[in-house]
C-alpha cells in the first residue's frame, strides 16, 4: 500500500473543506502527503521568528576584572571575537538553506517583525490530530507545497543552535587561540548557572 496515498477518511475531510476536483487533486496529490511525512515535528525555539539571540555569551564572558577574577579578554577583543563568532553562525544557516535549495521569498513573510526575517507561517508542531488543517492552512496560504520541508529543516537548525550556542562559543574561541585557562572560567560560570536554574525550576 502507497503511505503516500490520500485515505477515505482524508477524501472525504477535504471535499468538505475544498471548492472543486482541481483543488482537490493538488491538496491530496501535493500538499497532504510532504505535511504527513512530517508528523511527529515540533518547533520548539523560544523565539519563533528567524534568529537566535547569543545574550548569553555577554552574560557568562566577562570584558571587566572583577574584586575576585580578572577579566577573560578585554571589551574590543571580545566585540571583535563575538562579531565573527555571528558571522559564522549565519553563515551556517545559509549553507543549510542554499544546500536544501530553499526558497527564501516562499519561506519568510513580505511582513517581517522589525528588522527580524520572519517565517511566513508558524507551525508549532505537526500531530495526528492537526496534520490535515495545517496541510490546508499551508495550501489556502498559497505557500509551495515543499514549505513544511523547508521549515522543518530550518526550524531544527535553528533550534540546534539555540539549544548549543554556548558549546559552539567555546569550541570558537578554542579555534581562536584564546587560552584554555580562559575558556574554563567561561564554561564553569555556564556550568554552575545551568545546574543552579535547574535546581530552582525543579
Amino acid at each position: 500500500m502507497d503511505e503516500n496515498k490520500a485515505t477515505i477518511e482524508e477524501k472525504i475531510w477535504a471535499t468538505t473543506q475544498l471548492n472543486d476536483d482541481y483543488e482537490l487533486e493538488e491538496f491530496l496529490e501535493d500538499y497532504l502527503p510532504r505535511v504527513k511525512a512530517h508528523i511527529g515535528f515540533k518547533d520548539e525555539r523560544r523565539d519563533p521568528r528567524f534568529i537566535v539571540k547569543f545574550h548569553d555569551i555577554c552574560f557568562y564572558t566577562n570584558t571587566q576584572d572583577t574584586n575576585d577574577e580578572k577579566a577573560d579578554m578585554d571589551e574590543e577583543e571580545f566585540n571583535s571575537l563575538f562579531e565573527m563568532f555571528c558571522d559564522d553562525q549565519y553563515e551556517s544557516t545559509k549553507y543549510v538553506m542554499e544546500d536544501n535549495h530553499m526558497n527564501e521569498r516562499e519561506l519568510f513573510s513580505i511582513h517581517d517583525v522589525g528588522h527580524y526575517r520572519a517565517f511566513e507561517l508558524i507551525i508549532p508542531e505537526l500531530t495526528e490530530e492537526n496534520y490535515l488543517e495545517k496541510a490546508l492552512e499551508i495550501y489556502n496560504e498559497g505557500l509551495s507545497p515543499s514549505y513544511i520541508d523547508d521549515y522543518a529543516i530550518l526550524a531544527r537548525h535553528l533550534q540546534d543552535m539555540e539549544d548549543n550556542y554556548m558549546t559552539y562559543w567555546l569550541e570558537f574561541l578554542r579555534a581562536s587561540d584564546i587560552p584554555e585557562e580562559t575558556i574554563k572560567k567561561i564554561e564553569r560560570r555556564w556550568k554552575e548557572y545551568e545546574e543552579k536554574y535547574k535546581q530552582v525550576t525543579k
